[in-house]
């Protein structure tokens, strides 16, 4: 099944907006951003070829990104949450696998990204909050510390 999403000049934050006004050397009026879209992304999600064993309910989609992960059982998933896996951080300094977790209208209201940090040669997990998954990450975890060191609630 092919999904697409419009993404809308309004829907950027603030900064992004200015550094497109400013890249292109334009204003919010001059152009036609709140009839058209700035960026169309458009995603395959076929559904995977193995069931999930003795869990006829749950349903694990291959997508560009990696996977998506859906629940259909109202009992097992009142809010209707989706996961995608996908591959994250920048080569060489992060290599990164992230979970995003989608509530029922597709918005990214949690993530987790679970890697390598290469600079410190250390393994992190960093975590969003107050249901702001696409925005920064403000927890990290290192599971190789000791306790003491292993929470950062500062990170960002």
């Amino acid at each position: 099944m092919l999904y697409e999403i419009e993404i809308f000049f309004d829907d950027l934050k603030p900064e992004a907006q200015k550094a497109i006004l400013d890249k292109f050397k334009t204003t919010r009026q001059d152009e036609n951003w709140d009839v058209f879209p700035i960026a169309v992304i458009t995603r395959e999600i076929k559904e995977m070829t193995e069931p999930v064993p003795d869990k006829p309910d749950t349903k694990i989609y291959e997508t560009e990104a990696l996977y998506r992960y859906e629940k259909d059982d109202p009992n097992g998933n009142p809010l209707d949450l989706k996961f995608e896996v996908h591959k994250a951080g920048e080569n060489g300094l992060y290599n990164e696998i992230a979970v995003d977790c989608l509530d029922s209208k597709g918005e990214n209201v949690g993530s987790v990204y679970i890697g390598l940090d290469m600079e410190k040669k250390d393994m992190r997990v960093l975590l969003t909050a107050d249901a702001e998954g696409a925005g920064d990450h403000v927890l990290a975890v290192y599971p190789m510390r000791p306790l003491s060191e292993s929470v950062d609630s500062n990170y960002n």
